[in-house]
């Protein structure tokens, strides 16, 4: 074999070399991927309510809300245990959400703000409470929030549901209070 064939398959050698590491960097690339997009979390519909979709992670991250309410660790070892009441409000709660969009189809934008406020009120008022919550127990931020948005939404529903009553009551409790003339207002109330 001469010097010219020896430089020759030199080379050849060289560039299959870099085929073999290209192939090598994309085969990993696309194992990498595969792995975390084909072994992630399944999520699926556990249910419909109203035109609004129930998802398994929705269930399973209230159902971590409600562990940690009650045991008040982030082990989450009896997670299962909390999950018929996890589902249980949550369809209340979509339930819900589908009357206060009948009253205003904004009704989420409506009480976003003051559900986040109300979020953050439970974690002391402080952002970096609440996102050392978010990581320490893997629930999202807006499990949390929509939790407030549906006790909200509940508020405003039942007060377009019940505008008259509502209104009658207060007459009465105004006509009481003049003719009571303040003096007892435990009685009144």
């Amino acid at each position: 074999m001469n010097q010219k064939q020896f430089g020759m398959q030199g080379k050849k050698l060289i560039k299959d070399l870099k085929n073999l590491n290209t192939l090598t960097f994309i085969l990993i690339f696309f194992s990498i991927l595969l792995s975390k997009n084909g072994f992630a979390k399944e999520n699926y519909v556990v249910s419909i309510v109203n035109k609004i979709p129930l998802t398994k992670i929705d269930v399973i991250n209230r159902a971590k809300l409600i562990a940690f309410s009650v045991e008040k660790n982030y082990e989450f070892k009896n997670l299962r245990k909390f999950y018929s009441q996890s589902i249980k409000s949550l369809v209340n709660e979509r339930i819900i959400i589908s009357e206060g969009l009948q009253i205003n189809k904004n009704i989420n934008e409506i009480v976003s703000d003051k559900a986040y406020q109300l979020a953050l009120s439970e974690y002391n008022n402080s952002e970096i409470e609440l996102m050392k919550f978010i990581n320490k127990s893997s629930i999202s931020k807006s499990t949390i929030i929509d939790k407030y948005k549906a006790q909200l939404i509940w508020g405003i529903v039942l007060k377009e549901k019940y505008k008259v009553q509502l209104k009658n009551l207060e007459k009465k409790f105004k006509t009481q209070l003049k003719k009571n003339n303040n003096e007892d207002l435990y009685d009144l109330a």
